[in-house]
Parts: structure tokens; C-alpha cells; sequence
């Protein structure tokens, strides 16, 4: 009697052990939902509104990264917000 007990738990034992293997495996080969790692660029806009005067001053404050974004800047936005001249800033920074 107690060798089919041990028999039966033995097969139970195993039996969870190939139900977590086979969850383990194919929650790991399935692809994700969503990716986390990379936000979504389409719904972002970077630059922000180019006609306010205080996010294109927070723009000239990295220029490396939005120098993209400066180069939409009117020049005499660029001007009163900063009080820089836009070309000469962008020849400055290394903006093309």
C-alpha cells in the first residue's frame, strides 16, 4: 500500500514539475506585449512647443541633444528667449 502512495505522489511531483517547466519555457520564447524598453516615439512630441519662450530656453541648455529641434526655432524667438543670436549659437554648439 505504501509503495502505490509514494508511486502516486512521485507521478504527482512530476507531473507539476512538467506543468512549471512547460510555463517557464513558453512564457520565455513568447514575444512581449509591449516593449518596455523603447517608448513609444510616435506619440512623443520632443521639442515641445516652439513658440514658448521658456521651453526654447530649456532647448538651448542641450543643445547636443535638440539640436534638431532648434533648428525650427524662428530667430527672433530664438532671440528673446535667449538673448543669442541663432545662427551664431548654432555655429557655437556644432549645430548643422
Amino acid at each position: 500500500m505504501k509503495k502505490k502512495k509514494d508511486d502516486k505522489s512521485l507521478y504527482m511531483l512530476l507531473g507539476i514539475v512538467i506543468l512549471i517547466l512547460g510555463w517557464t519555457l513558453y512564457t520565455f520564447f513568447k514575444p512581449a506585449k509591449t516593449n518596455y524598453s523603447m517608448p513609444n516615439v510616435q506619440n512623443i512630441d520632443v521639442c515641445g512647443d516652439l513658440n514658448d519662450l521658456s521651453n526654447i530656453q530649456h532647448l538651448s541648455h542641450h543643445p547636443s541633444q535638440y539640436g534638431d529641434c532648434i533648428k525650427n526655432v524662428s530667430p527672433d524667438k530664438f532671440k528673446q528667449a535667449t538673448g543669442f543670436d541663432k545662427n551664431t549659437f548654432m555655429q557655437q554648439n556644432g549645430i548643422n
